[in-house]
Parts: C-alpha cells; sequence; structure tokens
C-alpha cells in the first residue's frame, strides 16, 4: 500500500510485523529501512533511517519520538515517549522519556520538558 501512496520512495522498506500505532509521518523515506516491534503513536523519521534487528531482538519505540536523518536505533533497544534523537545517531541501549541524545553511541544530552 505504501507503494501506492508514496510512489516515488522505491527505498522504504517496512516489515510487516513491525505494530505501528496512530499517525506515523515519515519525512522523505529515501534509504529508510525499520524492523521494529512497536512503534508508538505520532513518531516521526526523516530519511536515511535504519531501524532493525540485531541478536535476533527489534527495537521498540515509544509515542512522539522523532528520529533525524542518518540515525540507527538497532537491537532491543526501547526508546522511551517524547525523546529525540539526533542525526547520525548510533542507538544501541534503552534511552529513558523526554530526552534529547546525540553521538555514537548515542547519550543523553539534554532533558526534555
Amino acid at each position: 500500500m505504501l507503494h501506492f501512496i508514496l510512489p516515488e520512495v522505491s527505498s522504504l522498506e517496512i516489515f510487516d510485523n513491525c505494530k505501528i500505532d496512530g499517525c506515523f509521518p515519515i519525512a522523505h523515506g529515501t534509504s529508510t529501512y525499520i524492523n521494529a516491534d512497536s512503534i508508538g503513536a505520532n513518531c516521526t523519521i526523516n530519511q536515511n533511517i535504519t531501524i532493525g534487528v540485531s541478536n535476533d531482538k527489534r527495537p521498540n519505540i515509544g509515542d512522539n519520538v522523532t528520529i533525524r536523518t542518518g540515525a540507527i536505533v538497532i537491537d532491543g533497544v526501547t526508546i522511551g515517549n517524547n525523546s529525540l534523537i539526533a542525526a547520525g545517531s548510533v542507538v544501541i541501549r534503552d534511552l529513558p522519556s523526554n530526552c534529547m541524545v546525540a553521538g555514537n553511541p548515542a547519550v543523553v544530552k539534554k532533558h526534555l520538558d
């Protein structure tokens, strides 16, 4: 169905077993690979994102999470609600709610109100 809605985005792949709640805006979904266990409501992702499997575990992403360009989220990590993952970050550990993370590996840089 996505190829019907977004025919020009041929490199966007969302696996069938990914549970997505509510609205899921994808800004420029080129080179984007999504194989999460679950994605909460109102999550936004940019292009060139990898959300994938490592060690047979898939990520769980909370509500209102924003993932910027080029970020990677792998393994069975849990991303808390209302969080922001900065461009180019590599998330390999669980992240709390209401924070902004950046880096490789990603670390909390700021707590959000």
